[in-house]
């Protein structure tokens, strides 16, 4: 099973929340372990992914579609794909979005 969750202690999550972009539950990274531990899983890797604030490309897709400015939204679209490149990031507790686990039902 692989797991993503969002990450609360990311430093745009409470402006996320202020604009009213929907986030479902978020987890510290060290909850998330220990949550799916607490659900029967045994976790075998863990790793953040999508680096850079979310908040930037949800305003941007916004923007973009309220405006209809197309090329705009194409931008970040073709831009995804590096901010969601896993791990290695310098403060990458306080820059990812979503924390993901590997983890398999324990036995």
């Amino acid at each position: 099973m692989i797991v993503s969750v969002g990450n609360r202690h990311g430093i745009l999550d409470p402006l996320l929340r202020l604009v009213r972009f929907f986030l479902g539950r978020s987890f510290a990274p060290g909850e998330r372990v220990a949550e799916l531990e607490a659900a029967g899983f045994k976790v075998l890797d863990t790793v953040a992914i999508l680096h850079g604030p979310r908040l930037v490309p949800a305003l941007s897709v916004g923007l973009a579609r309220k405006l209809g400015w197309r090329w705009l939204n194409r931008q970040v679209h073709r831009l995804r794909p590096r901010a969601q490149a896993p791990g290695g990031a310098r403060w990458e507790c306080r820059t990812v979005s979503l924390l993901t686990a590997l983890g398999e039902v324990r036995k």
